[in-house]
């Protein structure tokens, strides 16, 4: 996936907080299931419909698709403040608001908000596509200009977008996310 991750995301919390706060079991079960896929021919435990990055896969899961709030990280990455913020907030707006509202709500959700799916023929061309649509409205950080320009080159030069992907998760992990941009700006200031 080259785009889109944080509308899934953001998606993935308001249905999860929804589904806390309905008691409707119908309505609580059609939830359940959009977050949490379950097979009931297999033996296997079910899994996030979402699938987030293994560091932050165990408060995803707990925390906001499981709904266990107990065993917060002492020491949260950033991406995992975000998820606990974000789930927080959409859950203290939500709250204000009774059942009936609500469902109606998640019926609307449900059936007016779409997810496009694109396929394109190579990483390069998705790329290209992603700095189009993204070239409007919240601008796009250093970090996704530069995050974009590794995979374009590495699908010219046939490197494998999961070597890409997981030196890019290094790479966040040394410097941290919300600082690649900053140590970018910085570093070209000093050139």
């Amino acid at each position: 996936m080259v785009d889109g991750q944080q509308r899934l995301t953001t998606l993935t919390l308001i249905c999860a907080k929804l589904c806390q706060l309905i008691s409707n079991v119908k309505v609580k079960a059609d939830l359940q299931e959009r977050i949490l896929h379950e097979d009931p021919y297999a033996d296997t435990p079910e899994e996030p419909r979402l699938q987030v990055r293994m560091k932050e896969y165990e408060l995803f899961t707990n925390h906001v698709v499981m709904g266990k709030h107990a065993n917060l990280p002492v020491k949260p990455t950033h991406t995992e403040n975000l998820f606990i913020n974000n789930f927080r907030v959409i859950g203290e707006y939500l709250a204000d608001h009774d059942e009936a509202t609500l469902i109606k709500f998640t019926r609307y959700l449900l059936r007016h908000v779409f997810i496009v799916f694109v396929r394109t023929e190579d990483f390069a061309s998705s790329y290209r596509l992603f700095n189009v649509l993204n070239n409007r409205g919240t601008p796009l950080t250093d970090g996704d200009l530069i995050k974009n320009k590794l995979f374009g080159q590495a699908e010219v030069n046939r490197i494998p977008s999961s070597t890409v992907k997981q030196k890019w998760s290094q790479l966040e992990e040394i410097i941290g996310i919300e600082n690649i941009s900053y140590s970018y700006r910085v570093s070209r200031e000093n050139i």
